[in-house]
């Protein structure tokens, strides 16, 4: 068989295979995936290989802070970027993508190709978070991603997100009593129908509800987050909340009443340590 060639640009590194299915902040695959992006030729480059080293050399890192991210944000990254540069090369004129080279007028094209779209101003700017992240971890100028109000104008329904909700979704605005409907959620899953009522007890948003460790989150009143606990406060102990909190934030809630204690005790008997 002769004169077979494989398209430069188009396959994935080997790199990148011997990587994959292995932790990608680990020292050694670190190192590879990185010198893989270092390599990489600029004037044909592997767009597929490049969004995927670079994606997986950083995806773990929060974008401003030194903390890690949700396995979530880390998803929703990988999916974004691969569909990102794809939408790029199919659906405007920038035919010849370079992954390290992003530029401004590249991402207008493709903030023109969300309008088009019809999608919402809430996902329109969730995307232009996610390029202002690729384009600190190429190194690429500020300016390269601007605000929404710069591809839309100031007076578009895409240019700013709007930070109150048009009507009440809680539970009490539909007419739904708790008390009435947690024993038919009882019925279904119980551990659901706990949740509901730590939500109800504690004030807890629902991930925080899901991600409650029980047994760890009962913790003296002398331990407790100083800013969190009202003067004069007679209670002992305080549910500690630090899984599932908006920011990785922990904040510390004061068990004051008997059904708060009935219920962390009945959470306790659900499920094992850890």
């Amino acid at each position: 068989m002769t004169g077979t060639k494989k398209p430069r640009g188009r396959n994935h590194s080997r790199v990148l295979q011997r990587t994959r299915g292995h932790q990608s902040h680990e020292p050694g695959n670190r190192t590879k995936l990185a010198q893989f992006i270092a390599s990489a030729s600029f004037i044909d480059p592997d767009v597929d290989g490049l969004v995927e080293a670079i994606t997986k050399l950083n995806n773990a890192g929060h974008a401003v802070f030194l903390k890690a991210v949700s396995f979530k944000t880390m998803h929703e990254r990988e999916i974004f970027y691969k569909a990102f540069f794809k939408d790029l090369r199919d659906e405007t004129k920038y035919r010849n993508v370079e992954p390290r080279r992003l530029s401004a007028d590249q991402v207008k094209a493709m903030a023109l190709v969300w309008e088009a779209r019809d999608l919402s101003v809430g996902t329109i700017a969730n995307y232009l978070s996610y390029v202002r992240t690729w384009c600190q971890w190429t190194d690429r100028p500020p300016e390269t991603v601007r605000d929404a109000a710069y591809y839309y104008g100031e007076g578009s329904p895409l240019a700013h997100r709007r930070q109150e909700a048009d009507e009440d979704h809680s539970w009490i605005a539909a007419g739904i009593e708790h008390a009435k409907v947690l024993p038919n959620i009882a019925r279904i899953c119980p551990y659901v129908a706990i949740q509901t009522e730590f939500s109800r007890e504690f004030a807890l948003r629902p991930k925080e509800a899901r991600c409650l460790r029980p047994h760890e989150a009962v913790i003296p009143i002398e331990q407790a987050i100083a800013e969190d606990i009202p003067p004069g406060t007679k209670a002992t102990h305080c549910l500690r909340v630090e899984h599932g909190t908006k920011g990785g934030r922990s904040r510390d809630v004061p068990i004051v009443t008997q059904a708060q204690w009935d219920l962390t005790a009945r959470a306790k008997a659900m499920v094992a340590r850890g």
